[in-house]
């Protein structure tokens, strides 16, 4: 009994004691139960945190690429500034300022101060990290379906603050598809008049490119069904003989002409093109810029129209009759019958209109803001695509013309002597029309609207649970945990107006904090910059204190699951 209290205490003591020791927080992620999740999302949650994984990976992967000296799972965090602080101080990249002067962008662009064009056209997915970004003017226009995602960390700004920023980066649809081949036949246009003008140069025009299948495109034409055959005409009969049979023989009858083919289907439209998702880093809670962030599903194209039926083959013309033979005039022979004239071939049936394309998904929108700052100043459009319009149907074809009947044989004859004359062939029936015309097509589904997932970096008090990555999952998923946070105000003052009492920093910020934080440690709380926000107050303080920002610590997380 002794040694089972004795190893009782022991095991007590030691959990006790490991309880109290600091806690690598990367282990904490490490030691979490995959297969556990602790908080139940809606499906709603789970759509979204399925296409931010997606974000997650590819921004990892491509910075990754680039070497950078922490886990970029981190820039999701609520207080990724301060916990990649010693990071950015140790990269070459971000002590070096740098101009683009190109309007095209993609890759990764880490800068100390990285300044950018006015107007801005992307041509692959971007992931731009730095200090500070500055663009070349007032009215910033950035587009292109592809990712762009800003992680700044002290200041984005148009050349002289304020003005607007446009960034869409919605999928291609139709309008684009149908403004493509649109340039395309100006350009076979002007090339057909070069070749006019320098005949001499033998320059053949370029071909239009066959542009079906891109996003948002119309569905190509179904092809229309080719015309039956036309039947042959009948052989004459053959004439009466003194030596056989008086009489002509009947006309041949006049061939059928041949089914038509059916018109073929309309080819289905294509889809719109998704939005790329987009990450806006905002950090000055004064900012006055219009923002506007678009990432719209692309249109649909419109079904293809169905390819009209063919026209059924004529039938042939029945074959005249044989003439009768002119032996005496007690041996004479009657004209034979004309032959039936050939039935038309029926009609093909139209093909049926394609479907029209879907449209294309919204994208995820994020945007990361201070404290303070108004988020309904930003305009979002993450609306999905319109589906295309169902093709219409192929007519159905017509039936092909009946042909003649052949014309009776003329009877023998001798002088003062005549046999009665052959009857002519009787023609033929007429084909019949298509028997049916060609059936629409379905339209496409309209496309799912897209996520606005709005992060404020700072915040007061206790921070709530956010959603945020924390590891590659065991199936190629992302791991995703609630985190919680405290969060304080970093307080600034300005030497200048320090009252009386204040003399220093130090006495200030306990002054405050007795004040309005009574709850909070002095040694917790930092103060830096002595920036004076005169637009800006969180709270109710003397003008001499003001709530710049915030610093945020990590208290608990749980799992909740991986996607």
């Amino acid at each position: 009994m002794k040694l089972r209290t004795t190893t009782a205490f022991v095991l007590l003591f030691a959990l006790m004691f490991s309880l109290l020791l600091p806690v690598n927080q990367n282990q904490v992620i490490a030691q979490q139960n995959p297969t556990q999740q602790i908080q139940q999302l809606t499906p709603q949650q789970i759509r979204r945190l399925q296409a931010r994984s997606r974000t997650v990976r590819l921004i990892r992967r491509m910075l990754l690429e680039q070497n950078v000296p922490f886990e970029p799972y981190l820039l999701f965090a609520r207080n990724w500034r301060s916990r990649l602080a010693t990071h950015f101080n140790q990269m070459p990249a971000m002590q070096v300022s740098r101009s683009r002067l190109s309007p095209d962008l993609s890759g990764v662009e880490i800068a100390n101060e990285l300044t950018l064009p006015e107007q801005i056209r992307l041509t692959g997915d971007t992931v731009i990290l730095a200090r500070k970004v500055k663009f070349q003017g007032n009215n910033v226009r950035i587009k292109g379906p592809y990712n762009l995602h800003f992680f700044v960390v002290d200041s984005f700004r148009t050349r002289d603050g304020g003005g607007s920023v446009t960034i869409d980066t919605s999928g291609l649809g139709r309008r684009e598809w149908l403004q493509s081949r649109n340039q395309s036949r100006s350009v076979s246009q002007n090339q057909k008049k070069a070749v006019f003008l320098k005949a001499s140069y033998f320059v053949s025009p370029a071909q239009t490119q066959n542009q079906s299948g891109q996003p948002g495109a119309d569905g190509a034409n179904g092809q229309h069904g080719n015309n039956g055959s036309n039947g042959g005409d009948g052989s004459n009969g053959a004439d009466g003989s003194c030596n056989g049979s008086l009489n002509g023989a009947r006309g041949n009858d006049g061939g059928n002409g041949t089914y038509a083919e059916d018109g073929g289907d309309g080819e289905d439209g294509g889809d719109g093109g998704n939005g790329q998702p987009i990450t806006l880093t905002i950090t000055d809670p004064n900012d006055t810029t219009a923002y506007n962030l678009i990432s719209r599903g692309g249109d649909g194209g419109r079904g293809g129209r169905g390819g009209n039926g063919g026209t059924g083959g004529y039938g042939g013309r029945g074959g005249n009759g044989g003439r009768g033979a002119s032996c005496s005039c007690e041996a004479l022979g009657n004209g034979g019958d004309g032959g039936r004239g050939g039935n038309g071939g029926d009609g093909g049936s139209g093909g049926d209109g394609g479907r029209g394309g879907n449209g294309g998904d919204g994208g995820t929108i994020t945007i990361n803001y201070p404290s303070g700052y108004n988020v309904n100043q930003v305009s979002r459009d993450v609306s999905g695509g319109q589906a295309g319009q169902a093709g219409q149907p192929g007519s159905s074809g017509y039936g092909g013309q009946p042909g003649g009947g052949g014309t009776g044989g003329t009877p023998g004859s001798v002088f003062s002597c005549t046999a009665s004359s052959g009857t002519n062939g009787n023609p033929g029936s007429p084909g019949s029309n298509g028997t049916t015309a060609g059936s629409g097509g379905a339209g496409g589904d309209g496309g799912n609207p897209g996520s606005v997932i709005l992060n404020e970096t700072g915040g007061g008090g206790g921070g709530g649970g956010t959603l945020e990555p924390g590891g590659g999952g065991w199936n190629g998923c992302t791991e995703w945990y609630w985190v919680y946070y405290t969060c304080y105000p970093m307080l600034n003052a300005s030497l200048e107006k320090f009252p009386a009492e204040c003399p220093d920093r130090a006495s200030a910020k306990s002054l405050v904090l007795q004040n309005y934080f009574p709850s909070i440690k002095p040694e917790n709380v930092l103060i830096t910059g002595f920036i004076q926000k005169a637009k800006y107050q969180k709270f109710s303080l003397a003008d001499n204190f003001l709530a710049e920002e915030w610093v945020c610590y990590e208290t608990h997380r749980s799992y909740a699951g991986c996607w």
